[in-house]
Order: structure tokens, then sequence, then C-alpha cells
């Protein structure tokens, strides 16, 4: 039965195939990406169609349900024509319609722009500002596992920034504000699920100083302060989660004769709770990329992070988040480019919890370039994650196997 199922599956995946490859010959006679003008800006509207197909939709270790997603993705961005300073802005909006589990089906949007004042030749003054409708996934461990339908929530981000550079020194000061809100959700049995106990906003500032020790390397020390706000009173909560934190990065920037590009630092991270019920977290940190073009046609990406995270999950302070990937990606034809990555994650619950969760992730891709403004891109991946200790097991975002493939036809104009 279960692979007739799939057979069902992928008969409708392959339909939808033909007809988007279809869809990409004719857009193909349009020509090249072009933009258009807008004032003193360029407009650059895109449009990505896709058909996937995952085996486990609801993140479970049994019981697992097949389904085919259909997504449309648009974005259109704006740019400046000009030189120096900047202001740019950009819409985006995605709807997932699921074949056979509707409650899955979600539709989610944003909009930003943001801005930089060149003062002189070394100093700038940067701004941004975005706010997003976005679905949380059935992955999270903070995801209700009651709940009928995925959980809605708003964010909003803020920030500004000012750098300086000197003849082989440069500072970077930073300021910045989130929010948020989550949407109420239903119960398996019709009844309320609040939400509003996972409210809150969080308030940044740091601080960076670089020193060029050779043309190509810099050595830097970054310092942050951050401040987590529930907005719903303590008094109306079990747990009182408002929280202060500190890190501090040690590392470096390079570009190596234009073959290795890097930014990666190492250094310790403190949360601490108004709670005091709640333990402090803290450890290392870990933050960084580095890009190495080993031919003219492949290029390597290394990253890894390790920062403080918060979480829902009762009895945790908070979870310490760690990720390490690495990607291929491979020019095969002028037109036809491979790309791989893995994934290794860990998030380790604080507190008075016992549970930690170890993900493994591998994925494939290809992107076939019709012409300047058309591309057809397919993508297959699996994602396992396990967990261990008392609260890691039976729980939305424990246990999972999850499996996708996905064809999407991308079109700019």
């Amino acid at each position: 039965m279960k692979r007739r199922r799939y057979a069902a599956v992928w008969g409708v995946a392959a339909g939808a195939m033909v007809a988007v490859g279809v869809s990409a010959s004719a857009v193909a006679q349009e020509g090249g990406a072009r933009g258009h003008r807008v004032g003193a800006f360029t407009g650059q509207p895109s449009v990505t169609t896709s058909v996937s197909w995952q085996d486990n939709v609801f993140a479970q270790a049994d019981q697992e349900r097949a389904d085919v997603i259909y997504a449309i993705d648009a974005r259109y961005t704006l740019q400046p024509a000009w030189s120096r300073h900047h202001l740019g802005g950009f819409l985006q909006a995605r709807a997932q319609q699921y074949a056979d589990f509707d409650t899955e089906s979600r539709t989610d949007f944003g909009a930003g722009a943001d801005g930089r004042l060149d003062v002189t030749s070394r100093t700038s003054v940067g701004a941004n500002v975005a706010g997003y409708r976005a679905t949380e996934p059935r992955t999270s461990s903070s995801s209700p596992a009651n709940a009928a339908e995925p959980i809605n929530f708003d964010r909003l981000v803020v920030g500004a920034d000012l750098s300086h550079a000197f003849n082989r020194m440069s500072l970077t000061g930073a300021v910045g504000y989130e929010d948020y809100a989550y949407s109420a959700g239903t119960q398996l049995d019709g009844s309320p699920l609040p939400q509003n106990y996972r409210d809150r906003d969080l308030y940044t500032v740091s601080g960076r100083v670089a020193v060029e020790v050779t043309p190509t390397t810099a050595v830097f020390l970054q310092a942050a302060a951050n401040t987590h706000d529930y907005r719903l009173d303590p008094s109306m909560t079990d747990i009182n989660r408002n929280s202060d934190g500190r890190q501090v990065l040690f590392g470096a920037q390079f570009d190596i004769t234009n073959l290795i590009q890097g930014d990666f630092g190492l250094g310790y991270f403190t949360q601490e709770f108004d709670d005091p019920s709640l333990a402090s977290v803290d450890g290392l940190a870990a933050n960084g990329s580095i890009n190495w073009s080993v031919t003219g046609l492949t290029t390597l990406t290394f990253g890894a992070e390790r920062r403080f995270n918060d979480t829902a999950l009762t009895g945790a302070s908070g979870l310490v988040g760690t990720l390490a990937y690495a990607q291929v990606q491979h020019d095969l034809l002028r037109s036809l480019a491979l790309r791989g990555r893995l994934d290794v994650a860990a998030d380790e619950f604080e507190g008075d919890v016992d549970r930690k969760d170890e993900r493994f992730g591998v994925g494939v891709g290809a992107s076939f370039a019709v012409n300047q403004s058309v591309s057809i891109d397919f993508d297959a991946s699996q994602t396992r994650q396990e967990s261990s200790g008392q609260a890691g097991t039976a729980v939305t975002g424990g246990d999972y196997d999850i499996q996708r493939a996905s064809l999407a036809l991308r079109a700019s104009f």
C-alpha cells in the first residue's frame, strides 16, 4: 500500500515537473533578466514555482505521513542606481499548498529596507528594518506537540551601525532590536492553545575592533551584550525567562590570493536569568565561515556556529546550539552547476531537563541555467535527528527522519 502511495505521489510530481520544464522553455524566449528603472532605482522582480515531496510531514518517529507540496515564491528588490550611499528594499511572499494535509498549508511574507550614509570615505552609518509573518516548522523543539496546525508568528527586526576605518584599524558598533509575537494555535481536540508566553523583545549592542597585520589578514576582537525581555507579566507564568547575556569572540578575517576568504572567531558566552530557578548557561562561542576556490570551477565552503538560543521547553533554561557544515559547488558546464552539502548539528538543553538533539543532514542538487533570467533547480536531501535523555522521546522535534525532493523553476525579469 505504501509503495502504491509513493508511486502516485511521484506520478503527480513528475507531471508537475514536466509542466515546469515546458514553462521554462517558453520563458527562455524572453531573453536575460534586465530589471527596470523606478526613478533613481532599479527594480528586480523574481518568481519561483516548485513541486516537492516529503516523506515525514509531521516530523514523527513513527506513523510517518508523506505529501506533495506545491509552492510559489515571489520577491521584488529595489536597489539604487548610484555608487555612493545606499538605499534599498524588498518585498517577498511564499505560499505552500499541501496536496493531502491542508492543515500544513501556509502563506508567509515579509518586507524590509536598508540604507547607508557614507559620511566620508572612511566613515559610514547604516540602518535597516524588516518585518516577517512566518510559520514555525514542525521540527522545532519549541513547536507544541498537540498543535493541530503549525504555529504562526510575527518578527520585527530593526538595526543601526556605525563604522570607521583608520590606516590599519577599523571600528564597528551596532545596536539591534527584535520583536517576536506568536499567534494562538488550536489543539487537536479543538480547544485553544495560547502562545503569548513566548512573545519577547530582544535587545543587542555590539562592538568590533579589527587590526590589519598583513595586507590580506586582520585580527579582530568582538564583544556583544543582549537582553531578552518576555512581555507576559512574570506573575502570570510559571517561569520568568527574562535574561541578560554577553559574548566575546577573538578571530581573524583573511583573503589569501583571492582563493581562500574567511572570517572566523572563537570565544565565550554566558546567559543569566532573572528567575533563580533557571540555571545560567555558558560555554564556548564560535561563528564564521571559510570559502576556498579550489579551481575556477569548484568552490568549497566550511562554516560553524555555537551560541545560546531561547527555548519554550518546560524545565529548560535555554539551549546551546552547535552547527558545522561543508558544501561544495562545481560548474560542470557553463549552464549547469552541481552542489552538495553536509550538516552536523546538536542542541544541548540546559537546566532542569534531560535532553540532547543530534542532527545529521546531507543534500545534493543541480541548477540548469536556461538563460540569464531562467533556471531549473533540482534538490534532494535527508535529515535525521536523534534525541537522547528522558525529555527527548515522544515529542515533536524529537526523533525523526525526513527525506525531501524538489524541482523548481526560477525566473527573474
